[in-house]
């Protein structure tokens, strides 16, 4: 049976494919404009989404119980200590993201510099080798990324789906029952 958060999980890499595929559909690729930029950023808002929806599962499957809000990497793996259970998808997740040259480092950097900070940096090229081609910055290096923009969001959607899939049968099976479900409110809204 699929949970709510696996079946979460996986709507986030949907949509990130969904706005992959309308960036490299356009014929002005590689324009910077309102309508690339808008989809770069949403791209890597639901790219990062699934891994932390990963990591709701992460919480469900160990019967950790971290309210929703709080499920973050730390508080996680503190929970996990004081249980005395160790979890290889948790850490594999921690280590990817600890090294600055991994592609989800990078992601989750130039995710937070578009949802918090400003724009994402870029190098256009008109004329020459890369002409029509536009690169992000790599912002934990300040030096111009290895592969264009497309190619890169290509790398990092195909790289989480294969992440997420390798990860997820380490996880221990939810317990019977499943999650538990709110009961629904006999408050009526009045506004």
């Amino acid at each position: 049976m699929v949970s709510q958060f696996q079946a979460r999980t996986d709507s986030k890499l949907r949509f990130a494919r969904i706005h992959l595929e309308e960036i490299t559909s356009r014929h002005e690729t590689g324009s910077g404009d309102d309508f690339e930029r808008a989809h770069e950023e949403s791209f890597l808002f639901h790219l990062i989404g699934a891994k932390d929806s990963f990591l709701q599962e992460v919480n469900a499957a160990y019967e950790i119980r971290l309210p929703i809000k709080q499920v973050k990497e730390a508080k996680l793996q503190k929970a996990l200590k004081e249980k005395s259970i160790s979890s290889s998808a948790l850490s594999a997740i921690v280590k990817l993201e600890k090294d600055r040259t991994s592609w989800l480092a990078l992601a989750i950097e130039l995710r937070h510099q578009g949802t918090h900070r400003s724009n994402i940096p870029r190098h256009f090229y008109r004329g020459g080798e890369y002409n029509g081609r536009v690169f992000f910055t790599n912002l934990l290096t300040a030096q111009q990324m290895e592969t264009d923009i497309p190619e890169f969001l290509r790398l990092s959607l195909n790289n989480m789906a294969e992440l997420l899939q390798q990860l997820r049968p380490t996880l221990p099976q939810e317990p019977t029952g499943g999650i538990q479900k709110m009961k629904p409110s006999k408050r009526i809204w009045r506004g």
